[in-house]
């Protein structure tokens, strides 16, 4: 199993690259390649990093709808794996989908828990995201 873990982070990494170089099209192979691979798995893990690069593309691309399931998915598995960093992260993100789709209590909901989750972790960038919910308000 360790090799489809690797095989499946791997091959996420490279949806994440294309993804970065604006290769949309490049991104959903890899990553459905990926998602095909940890699928296989018991890596929950892995397969939230993966919706999590999925989402972000789908977003790229105003794939809303799908970037919302996607985003919701890698969040709920973040939150029952106590990934509070990725989870954070993702939340953050997400934030800007249900903005833009006109869902502000829902964003604001998502802004409040990436504050817990931050001041979980210390406090960094707590202010930034506090800024971000008032201006939501």
């Amino acid at each position: 199993m360790g090799d489809m873990v690797g095989e499946a982070a791997s091959l996420n990494a490279l949806g994440a690259l294309h993804h970065d170089r604006g290769e949309h099209e490049q991104a959903l192979r890899r990553c459905a390649d990926a998602l095909g691979v940890v699928e296989r798995t018991v890596e929950r893990s892995g397969l939230a990093d993966v919706l999590f690069t999925l989402a972000k593309v789908h977003a790229s691309r105003s794939e809303r709808d799908e970037a919302i399931r996607l985003y919701r998915q890698a969040c709920d598995i973040y939150h029952e794996q106590e990934n509070w960093p990725n989870e954070a992260k993702a939340r953050l993100l997400f934030t800007d989908v249900l903005v833009s789709v006109g869902d502000t209590d829902a964003a604001v909901r998502e802004l409040e828990r990436v504050i817990m989750l931050r001041e979980l972790m210390g406090g960094a960038g707590v202010g930034e995201v506090r800024e971000l919910l008032e201006g939501l308000r």
